[in-house]
């Protein structure tokens, strides 16, 4: 009979293990460890017990432990185990009772006959606070307080004529996959979402790797290059859109296509593929109050080319109040609206992958205060493209008063991009930090002569560089219309940031993850 070694204290209450996707396996050559999860998440005074972890060695076994925060290491053959034996199936429990909260990490190490040596690192995260696993649809009123962090396994949609009431300093973890198994809170068309995040007490959309704890701002083992480790916030309206679908909804990207709750936009189709309406198009519909939340470390792939933004919007209302929001680490875009007409007052992101801040499908809305930091793999600042379909196609992506930081080591790190007939109006904005070369740029013909005729508008732009506004601006269409033949009209050279036209960025001050790491000090 396999020997149960007990490495630690067990507490007395009973086994609650959250793991986060499925046991993986550890192959270096002809060694390997399997059936051990990569993670878990235990509230402090549980126990993890991990069963039949299969170990073999073509070589024969010499030995087999485990090593606590990089401590010894403690055997974990038993006695039943057959010294030469090329197989072996042990066990390992863990009581937390005598720990701390935070991220322990295991290293399960085998070692053969020859000396040769694999390993496996499990990382167990500790709260204070009861870890609720949430998986499935919410239906009807639920409320999320910060007595528990809330775990998301897979993906959790607030379904239609359901309502998410969030508390502040309400922390949500989502679990790590990618693909079907990816993680992400999603907001269908017709439920409700409210985050009532305050300055002192923000909400915090996290990865379970994140050892943050209530009641603070950040943790202490992930920064802002630890990305795509959970999926991110979805919130899908019923406005209108342009997306070549009839013009009426689309699939929203992040979602698979055979996922209806992913749809968004006023129309919808029947068994046979043939056009419904979903409802009457409400520009103004709300999808609920959100307020002072952060999203971070998200953005799992789930396809070829298919990653989930930080938050994404699709088709959402001018009813819906988004006020306060930062995201950070996100593997994709930053914030992306696709269509409708949602405001957004006071966002901040920082070191996402792709673009900060990515409009399409004739998004309506104003983003106002906004900040931009890029991080080393960054690519725009703005990435902005028009209508896809002939019927919804007026709408403007506005901004007003913002401030980019730029990187001097992103290979990509660009001011902006301006693609298929985009359709912009920025009102004041201050960019300094960027690499020499870097631009605004027009990529097509429609794009160029929207700035040129309207209604795309740049106004009170200032930007701290070495380079000519002519370098600057940047309009590549086959048919350019000399809409920027003269950027002076609308931008200035600048040494230092000027008095007006930039971001507050003392809206961001105590509540972020980019303040608690110092990052607001250049603003």
């Amino acid at each position: 009979m396999k020997k149960l070694l007990i490495i630690a204290i067990i507490a007395t209450v009973a086994l609650s293990v959250v793991s986060c996707g499925d046991d993986d396996t550890q192959v270096e050559g002809a060694l390997s460890i399997s059936g051990i999860p990569a993670n878990a998440t235990l509230t402090l005074g549980e126990t993890l017990s991990v069963t039949n972890i299969a170990i073999s060695a073509e070589d024969g076994i010499a030995t087999f432990g485990v090593s606590i925060n990089k401590g010894a290491e403690i055997s974990l053959l038993g006695d039943d185990f057959t010294a030469g034996s090329t197989t072996y199936t042990a066990s390992a429990t863990l009581g937390t009772s005598n720990l701390t909260s935070g991220n322990i990490t295991l290293i399960f190490t085998l070692t053969d006959a020859d000396g040769d040596a694999t390993t496996f690192t499990h990382t167990l995260v500790l709260s204070d606070v009861p870890i609720v696993a949430v998986t499935g649809r919410l239906t009807g009123t639920v409320n999320w307080t910060p007595s528990n962090i809330y775990q998301l396994n897979g993906k959790v949609v607030v379904d239609e004529g359901a309502t998410l009431n969030i508390a502040a300093g309400t922390i949500i973890k989502g679990a790590e996959g990618e693909g079907s198994l990816a993680s992400a809170l999603v907001v269908a068309r017709g439920g409700t979402l409210n985050i009532s995040g305050t300055a002192a007490a923000p909400v915090v959309f996290t990865s379970v790797q994140d050892d943050i704890q209530p009641g603070q701002i950040a943790g202490s083992n992930l920064d802002e290059t630890d990305n795509g480790l959970w999926g991110g916030l979805i919130i899908l309206g019923s406005g209108m859109v342009s997306n070549g679908d009839g013009d009426t909804f689309g699939q929203i990207e992040g979602i698979p296509a055979d996922e209806l709750f992913g749809r968004y936009g006023y129309g919808d189709m029947d068994a046979n593929g043939n056009p419904t309406k979903f409802q009457s198009a409400v520009q103004t519909a709300s999808s609920g109050t959100m307020t002072y939340f952060s999203i971070r470390h998200g953005g799992a792939l789930i396809g070829e080319g298919n990653e989930i933004n930080g938050l994404t919007l699709g088709g959402v209302g001018s009813g819906t109040t988004i006020n306060h929001i930062e995201v950070v680490a996100n593997f994709d875009d930053g914030i992306e609206p696709f269509g409708g007409a949602v405001n957004i007052n006071n966002a901040l992101v920082w070191s996402q992958g792709d673009d900060a801040y990515d409009c399409d499908e004739s998004y309506d809305g104003t983003i106002t205060n906004f900040i931009y930091i890029s991080g080393d793999e960054s690519d725009h600042g703005f990435e902005i493209d028009g209508p896809k379909g002939s019927t919804h196609n007026d709408g403007v992506a506005k901004f007003r008063n913002g401030t980019f930081k730029g990187s001097q080591i992103a290979k990509d790190g660009e001011y902006g991009d301006f693609r298929v007939a985009a359709r912009i109006d920025i009102d004041g904005l201050y960019a300094f930090n960027f690499q020499s070369g870097k631009d605004f740029e027009i990529d097509d013909d429609g794009g160029s002569t929207n700035f040129s005729s309207g209604p795309s508008s740049l106004a009170n732009i200032s930007i701290n560089s070495t380079d000519t506004l002519s370098d600057l601006f940047e309009d590549e269409a086959d048919n350019p219309t000399g809409a920027w033949s003269n950027p002076s009209s609308f931008a200035i050279i600048v040494t230092s940031a000027p008095s007006t036209g930039l971001a507050d960025a003392t809206e961001f001050a105590g509540w972020t993850f980019a303040d608690a790491k110092g990052e607001l000090a250049d603003f």
